[in-house]
């Protein structure tokens, strides 16, 4: 069996830096989620922390709002950060 394995070369805009990606297959994108966002080497930082963790290494269309719903369905994080308040009051009708 062979494997191909593609890469893609990622340069900053000032080209100062650049980094090699490997180009993943969409039936590995839930298995590296996982292991960068869920496993405890990953740690639920949330979607800015696992989007780096995730370009450091990886690429795939559409990465970014993958790991957006990733993090916004992960059960744990929710359990976490508990029900959104309400900022302001209700307004009141007065007469």
């Amino acid at each position: 069996m062979v494997v191909v394995m593609m890469y893609r070369k990622w340069e900053s805009d000032d080209v100062s830096s650049c980094r090699w990606q490997l180009i993943l297959p969409k039936s590995r994108i839930q298995e590296v989620l996982r292991e960068i966002h869920d496993s405890a080497s990953g740690g639920h930082f949330g979607v800015i922390k696992t989007l780096s963790k995730t370009r450091e290494r990886f690429y795939w269309d559409r990465l970014r709002s993958d790991v957006e719903k990733w993090c916004r369905e992960c059960h744990s994080c929710g359990a976490r950060k508990g029900p959104k308040t309400r900022t302001k009051c209700r307004l009141l009708h007065l007469m």
